[in-house]
């Protein structure tokens, strides 16, 4: 029977065809991508790596390697998670309702629909699932398909199974059903899927007193306790919506998870010492919470207006710390802290809850912006007018301009939002208050050297023709060559190089029996200079005297918009404060950590900067001709 069954569905692929109006408008988007991830354009075609955001149009083929993972958004916001060493093919479902989904080649996967009306249909040895465009969610594995939330409608040959929450559809006998459908629908063990490194990572199962070590992926009972070493990447998967990250040096103890019909979620655990990262899936409709124990004291973790993404951090004297991305959390004194904010509890005490980061990278709706890094992507305080009627304001930040793939949802009581998690990219930002709304943009990007390349091998040659030349610099003086003509009767030359007033006493004397000599760049400072060459015979007696060649080093303001050049990248210094120099464009404004800073007449600035103990973050805010503001972050440590 279990042939069979996959025979059916590798019959199912083969009708599968590629109609060109799918690579127009993907089927689905990469939503996360974890290990190796691979997509191509059919089992038989290259693979190439798959990155988040990327799309997946009809006949392609996911697969993903060991330990591995990823998250693929169908139209609807219906979602698959497609687990470690699994194989499935994208295909449309034609009707009226612009129905999407994929045929499972081999592997496991969970399945959640959204609540957009659009159905979720995935092929599977079991027959056609359909989620049926409400909140429902069901995993699939080689055993058998069950349902987790909502009910799901199995097409088995030309008969119609209907699958509730609760009930299990496998291959002996087809239908097994192994409870009624409930309000309440406790999952099962599986909703706690530890992945983790055995060697650094220690399980203690309930009501056991010795740790041992785990497999790759292991199953967490209620009970059980997790502790990891100097592991990286350990991840706790709780049911289908969300997902806990534990730093080194973390203890927690598992309880419980368990789900509703109409999509709501919960679970909860033990923080017992470390870190830990937790992220929720949720909707307004289908919201999902987590408790967690901290130092005794419960947290209560929620989705708002869309996901949640918390820090929690528990120190061995008791102390904690919360740090909300989005979402919200409650604690157990009753203390909210919501999306962008953080908050520390000492000796028991909650402190002032407060932006969850000290920045100086404001940025101001209806405007541009662009934020440059060195090291690591800044904290943004998004910032906007306040309604002087609306309570509060639905902050949205998208990667693209018609907010159709929106990263952060956040009603919001302030006329300012922290968030600390941006990425690189182009990203659209808009608060809506009331009927009113208001909007921009910013670019996220690394540093370049705008046209300064210290290992680009650049020449600037300048011969012996007795006339002036002229070296117009930006950033650093450049790399110079002098070149006179060859000699055949002179054994060596003799260059001599003088700072305009000073020819008793050379700047540069140099012997060669080469036609050039090279000066390493910055050898010269700006200023006018003077040099000859003179050939010499075997003795070194002159043979010949040159010609005074007249050079000029000139700085020369025609840059984009800003360059700095100290601090360099990751400087690091014993020193209390530094000082800073560079350009900005000829007009531009500059602002050093907040501070207006004074400018020459050809856009060069000198600032000096405090340092306190450990990692610096300078901000340079520049405002240019064009009327963008631009962020550019250096970090410097002070030991």
């Amino acid at each position: 029977m279990r042939t069979r069954s996959w025979q059916w569905l590798s019959l199912a692929i083969v009708v599968v065809t590629i109609d060109c109006h799918w690579f127009k408008h993907p089927s689905a988007v990469f939503r996360k991508v974890d290990g190796t991830v691979a997509i191509s354009a059919g089992e038989s075609t290259q693979k190439r790596p798959a990155h988040m955001g990327d799309g997946v149009s009809d006949g392609d083929v996911v697969v993903t390697g060991d330990e591995s993972h990823a998250r693929l958004e169908f139209d609807g916001g219906n979602l698959v998670d497609i687990e470690a060493n699994t194989s499935l093919v994208v295909r449309p479902k034609g009707g009226a309702a612009t129905q999407f989904g994929a045929v499972l080649l081999s592997g496991s996967l969970h399945a959640v629909s959204g609540v957009k009306g659009l159905h979720l249909t995935i092929g599977t040895p079991f027959g056609m699932a359909d989620l049926g465009g409400k909140n429902a969610a069901f995993a699939v594995d080689s055993k058998g398909l069950s349902v987790l939330v909502g009910t799901v409608t199995v097409q088995v040959g030309s008969n119609l199974k209907t699958v509730q929450a609760g009930q299990t559809l496998s291959i002996d006998g087809l239908v097994v059903a192994v409870g009624a459908a409930q309000k309440t629908v406790t999952l099962s063990p599986m909703t706690f899927m530890l992945v983790a490194n055995p060697l650094q990572v220690q399980v203690r199962r309930a009501g056991d007193t010795k740790w041992k070590a785990v497999k790759k992926q292991d199953v967490l009972n209620e009970g059980d306790a997790v502790r990891t070493r100097a592991a990286k990447d350990t991840k706790l998967a709780v049911a289908n919506n969300g997902q806990v990250a534990l730093a080194h040096d973390t203890e927690m103890v598992v309880g419980r998870a368990e789900g509703t019909t109409d999509g709501q979620q919960h679970a909860s655990y033990d923080m017992q010492v470390g870190e830990a990262s937790i992220h929720l899936v949720g909707t307004p409709d289908a919201p999902a919470s987590h408790e967690v124990d901290v130092a005794g004291k419960r947290v209560k973790i929620e989705t708002s207006a869309h996901d949640a993404d918390v820090d929690v951090r528990a120190a061995k004297d008791g102390d904690t710390r919360v740090v909300v991305h989005e979402g919200r959390v409650t604690l157990a004194d009753g203390t909210i802290v919501k999306a962008g904010q953080a908050v520390n509890v000492k000796n028991g005490v909650t402190g002032t809850v407060a932006p969850l980061a000290d920045t100086q990278v404001q940025l101001k709706a209806d405007t541009s912006a662009a934020i440059y890094f060195d090291q690591e992507i800044p904290a943004v305080n998004f910032t906007w007018a306040k309604s002087a009627t609306a309570k509060t304001a639905r902050f949205e930040l998208a990667r693209d301009r018609e907010f159709s793939k929106i990263l952060v949802a956040e009603d919001v009581d302030r006329n300012s939002f922290v968030y600390d998690h941006i990425e690189t990219g182009r990203f659209y930002w808009r608060v809506h208050q009331g009927d009113a709304s208001q909007k921009g943009t910013v670019l996220v990007d690394r540093e370049s050297a705008q046209g300064d390349c210290p290992k680009c091998k650049r020449v600037n040659v300048i011969d012996d023709t007795g006339e002036q030349t002229v070296v117009y610099f930006q950033k650093t003086v450049p790399a110079l060559t002098l070149r006179w003509p060859p000699n055949s009767t002179a054994a060596s030359f003799k260059v001599k190089v003088f700072v305009d007033g000073s020819f008793d006493d050379p700047l540069i004397t140099q012997d060669t029996k080469e036609v050039q000599i090279e000066l390493e760049r910055g050898r010269l400072g700006e200023g006018k200079y003077y040099w000859l060459v003179s050939a010499r015979d075997a003795a070194g007696a002159e043979l010949k005297a040159g010609r005074m060649n007249s050079l000029e080093i000139a700085y020369d303001n025609a840059i984009v918009d800003f360059g700095l050049r100290e601090p360099t990248p990751n400087e690091k210094t014993h020193a209390e404060s530094l000082v800073s120099r560079g350009e900005v464009q000829l007009g531009a404004k500059l602002f050093v950590n907040g501070k207006r800073a004074e400018v020459d007449e050809k856009g060069r600035f000198r600032e000096r900067v405090d340092l306190h103990k450990g990692d610096n973050e300078i901000v340079y805010h520049t405002i240019g001709t064009d009327g963008l503001d631009r962020f550019y972050v250096r970090h410097v440590t002070r030991h």
